[in-house]
């Protein structure tokens, strides 16, 4: 009866052992694809955080008539929001462009180059106090700038509860 007992073990011990093994590697496996998964949340704050900080330092460039500086940055953006986000994150920020682009434009059309006086310029909401003539022919360049800048910082909204549901959707 002894041999026996002896068998007995070493098969239970052998079969923990097995079991032991295949547990182990099933946790490591969890934890290595929820590491996967919060470096790929991470991207994809930093991602959507970019994106959201480009459209406002762009819209403050437009307003300062500062010298645009953001194609390369802007051009980055697109192809990783294209390639990662998702279809719908994907239109609302592509809208959000075309509504940027539209709006420079409006911006251009009223606004000109800055206006200088002693060599000291007049720039960004400033030069909207010089009137030079009055009534200002540029007015209705200013109010269709207005227009489309409310329908910009709408859509900006609407990008950024796209973005807060896509992180939601992810937890």
């Amino acid at each position: 009866m002894s041999p026996y007992v002896t068998l007995i073990g070493t098969i239970i011990a052998g079969a923990f052992a097995l079991v032991s093994a295949y547990f182990a590697y099933s946790l490591r496996n969890i934890d290595g694809k929820r590491q996967t998964q919060l470096a790929e949340r991470k991207s994809k704050i930093t991602d959507f955080t970019e994106a959201y900080a480009l459209f406002e330092t762009a819209i403050y460039q437009i307003k300062n008539q500062e010298a645009y500086s953001l194609q390369e940055k802007f051009t980055q953006m697109n192809s990783r929001m294209q390639l990662l986000a998702s279809d719908k994150v994907c239109e609302q920020y592509f809208k959000c462009s075309m509504q940027l682009e539209k709006w420079s434009q409006s911006m251009e059309s009223c606004g000109g180059s800055a206006i200088t006086c002693g060599g000291s310029g007049i720039k960004g909401e400033d030069a909207d106090r010089v009137n030079v003539q009055s009534p200002d022919p540029r007015q209705k360049y200013h109010d269709q700038a207005e227009v489309e800048f409310v329908e910009l910082q709408e859509q900006l909204a609407r990008l950024t509860d796209l973005l807060r549901e896509c992180l939601q959707d992810e937890d």
